[in-house]
């Protein structure tokens, strides 16, 4: 029984500490998801981070520490970690493929098709929901400049 008051301690601290952390950061990098352009850039900081970082882990292929291609397919399934990382990848381009190509609007879905293919699902999901997000309405009582 003292465990379990223990636990549910520990368990409403962290999600006090984590609702604390949450309402810094928004307070201190002015991050309001409310607001479409602050998403909308928030995104493309991601799909460039998505290209970038990846390819920071490739680079070794071009310096010299070349994987012959046919030891690529045993070195993503190499041990139960990567096996499962590998797994979880490619069960997550799967469903980012039926959502693209089964929605009927939004942006043409093949380009984020090569890009997942070529650089990776960490650029293309994030430039995919940046080009389909739709402008946002102006709010009653607010005037545009024309």
């Amino acid at each position: 029984m003292q465990w379990r008051l223990v636990l549910q301690r520990t368990c409403w601290q962290e999600l006090l500490a984590n609702r604390f952390l949450t309402k810094f950061l928004r307070a201190s990098l002015h991050i309001r998801f409310e607001n479409r352009l602050t998403m909308k850039n928030a995104l493309l900081l991601l799909a460039i981070f998505g290209a970038v970082i990846p390819m920071l882990y490739f680079t070794g292929a071009i310096h010299g520490e070349v994987l012959p291609l046919r030891g690529i397919l045993p070195a993503l399934f190499a041990n139960s970690v990567v096996g499962g990382i590998t797994s979880d990848l490619i069960v997550s381009s799967a469903a980012f493929w039926v959502f693209i190509l089964g929605r009927r609007a939004g942006p043409s879905p093949w380009p984020f098709i090569a890009i997942n293919l070529l650089i990776g699902l960490s650029m293309a999901l994030p430039l995919y929901f940046y080009f389909a997000q739709e402008p946002r309405a102006p709010e009653p009582g607010t005037t545009t400049a024309s």
